[in-house]
């Protein structure tokens, strides 16, 4: 068993930030649930058995609201903090107070380089107070991209229907569908000129005939 900071000073390589969070986030929400909090989150109150990240001196709440709040800000101070300083010797930031992080979060965000480790999130905390697990905050932005994806499928699919509409759709009564009136006038143009063309087929078959039978 060693607590994080340890963790972080000897055993962390610089990957796998986002999986640490990930798993903090997941135990902290289990605790808030049974209306538990953790009274200091810390480098020094999160223990590491090689396998799972606890927290130490977890106690009931009197103010979830408020308990839960100061919970989210700490770890975030604390997993933030930890990307910014373990390339160089891992500080504990999870004691910086708050207003540094929401004065400073666009440059702090803009060193974020790890395709795994979402900024946005931290954004979401420190610059519109959101209470969101990092947990939640992934699933729902996992969900919201997928049903774009879904979105922009059908509506691709709703143009070619519409597109095929207009020339196979029936016009029923009452209805509102509006006919191509550049089809129905192609139609009537090629109206226009097969029906002369017809008659004048039938007239020259009948003076043929009668050429025929005339000096035959």
């Amino acid at each position: 068993m060693e607590k994080l900071n340890d963790y972080f000073l000897y055993d962390y390589d610089g990957s796998g930030l986002s999986n640490v969070f990930d798993s903090l986030s997941e135990r902290l929400k289990e605790i808030h649930a049974y209306n538990q909090y953790v009274p200091n989150i810390s480098s020094d109150t999160i223990t590491y058995d090689g396998n799972v990240f606890s927290f130490t001196g977890i106690q009931e709440s009197r103010n979830m609201d408020y308990d839960k709040r100061k919970n989210i800000t700490s770890l975030a101070k604390l997993i933030l903090g930890s990307y910014l300083s373990v390339a160089n010797g891992f500080k504990d930031f999870s004691q910086v107070d708050d207003n540094w992080f929401i004065q400073n979060i666009d440059d702090i965000c803009s060193t974020i380089t790890d395709d795994d480790f979402n900024s946005d999130y931290f954004h979401a905390v420190f610059g519109e107070g959101s209470n969101e697990y990092y947990t939640d905050f992934l699933d729902r932005k996992s969900q919201t991209e997928a049903l774009s994806g879904r979105e922009n499928v059908n509506s691709y699919r709703k143009v070619l229907s519409n597109g095929a509409s207009a020339f196979y759709a029936p016009e029923t009564e009452g209805s509102e569908y509006t006919p191509d009136y550049t089809v129905e006038k192609k139609s009537a143009n090629v109206t226009q000129i097969f029906y002369p063309l017809l008659i004048g087929l039938s007239l020259g078959t009948v003076m043929v005939m009668y050429f025929i039978f005339k000096y035959l």
